[in-house]
């Protein structure tokens, strides 16, 4: 089990546990979904503040350690991440925005990124045009 354990006006904490222990605890993310086979956890910052996230960590949940951290620019200007699920146990899928286009981005625990669902053009004010379902 993770989540956080604490929330203020400037960052979060977050811990995971197993069998209710506390394992590890980081100041660094938010922790978020767990991989399907429990050896990855999804981090987004532990400061949440604007239109979203632009930078999306891969930690191990058997320490924190940091295995990938996804962040995006292009022509200066970076993605936003969102509603980000594991495809399996070693593929995120998330919902992005950059440059006036969305888009559906595989993420690879390797590194890898590719384009789920090609971008498409669209407007930050209107809600996003891809849902990912959840487990």
């Amino acid at each position: 089990i993770g989540g956080i354990t604490s929330l203020s006006d400037t960052g979060s904490c977050s811990a995971m546990l197993r069998s209710w222990k506390v394992r590890w605890r980081t100041c660094d993310n938010q922790l978020s979904d767990i991989s399907p086979d429990n050896r990855h956890v999804l981090g987004t910052p532990a400061y949440a503040d604007g239109f979203g996230p632009t930078t999306l960590d891969l930690l191990t949940t058997a320490d924190g350690s940091v295995v990938r951290s996804f962040t995006s620019a292009r022509s200066g200007r970076s993605a936003t991440y969102f509603d980000e699920v594991w495809e399996d146990a070693g593929h995120v899928l998330v919902v992005t925005y950059q440059a006036d286009q969305w888009a559906v981005v595989r993420l690879g625990v390797d590194g890898s990124m590719e384009y789920a669902v090609a971008p498409r053009r669209g407007t930050i004010d209107v809600r996003a045009p891809f849902q990912l379902q959840t487990r």
